[in-house]
């Protein structure tokens, strides 16, 4: 990957799959660190019309993990963090709360492998994610500073030797 990304889509319309014809597309956006201003304005779905403004935390989460070597994804259970061969969940938490697994002895082993500087990194991620509403929209961060491409859970895998399109839900 040439440059990080920052995705932002619809649940509700990706999970009504958004076929156009026998194709599945996901329903979402992407947008590179020159086009961060377009959606700092405010982003809409571009299948429902729902919009999203995105916080002041939410600009700064987005804007330091971008420059990170971890990707990040959200779920509707929580946020994921994928470092250098490295993955951690942290559970939905609520405002001013903090994550159980925070204090365990192999997040303190392996914070180094997910953030820069977790004293400052990990505060910035959950606060940013108290401003999302995970039932509503999800986010993706794909790093470019991270050796692995985020491999998502619903991709639609090509099968070489014929072609054909295959998804993994069946």
């Amino acid at each position: 990957m040439d440059e990080s990304k920052f995705v932002i889509g619809c649940v509700s319309c990706n999970e009504k799959n958004c076929h156009v014809g026998h194709n599945k597309f996901p329903a979402e956006t992407g947008f590179i660190k020159s086009q961060l201003t377009d959606f700092f304005a405010g982003y809409t779905c571009p299948f429902c019309g729902s919009s999203y403004v995105p916080t002041a935390s939410m600009m700064k989460m987005i804007s330091r993990f971008l420059d990170g070597f971890s990707h990040v994804r959200t779920t509707r259970k929580g946020i994921e963090v994928y470092g250098r061969d490295v993955k951690i969940s942290f559970p939905a938490v609520p405002e001013n709360a903090v994550p159980q697994n925070l204090d365990s002895e192999l997040y303190q082993q392996f914070k180094n492998f997910l953030f820069q500087n977790s004293d400052e990194d990990l505060p910035i991620l959950l606060e940013a994610m108290q401003d999302i509403d995970l039932d509503k929209w999800y986010i993706r961060i794909e790093s470019a500073n991270n050796p692995e491409p985020l491999l998502r859970d619903d991709v639609l895998w090509t099968d070489i030797l014929t072609g054909d399109v295959i998804n993994k839900e069946d």
